[in-house]
């Protein structure tokens, strides 16, 4: 089962910013990263990032989710994305 989770990027500033990339970089084949990107981050206002979550291991796994941004104070944040899913079997 598919699961979604959202990371929301928040804008506390009177002009616009932008999200100039959202990738998975450790974690690839469990996570992935919905919608196109640069995207605009309105004055005080903000974005959701949807992650969604592929299950593989039955104990879960962890990706890494790199957000790049132009904020001059903090270009990049790194969001850990713990995932766990359940698998059924049926007896």
């Amino acid at each position: 089962t598919r699961l979604q989770q959202r990371a929301v990027v928040t804008n506390s500033c009177n002009r616009e910013a932008a999200v100039s990339s959202a990738r998975i970089g450790t974690g690839f084949y469990f996570f992935s990263v919905e919608g196109t990107y640069p995207q605009t981050v309105p004055p005080l206002s903000s974005i959701d990032i949807v992650i969604t979550y592929d299950p593989f291991a039955p104990d879960g796994d962890r990706g890494i989710l790199n957000i790049s941004t132009n904020d001059a104070a903090n270009p990049r944040y790194v969001v850990t994305e713990p995932g766990v899913g359940l698998r059924f079997v049926d007896g």
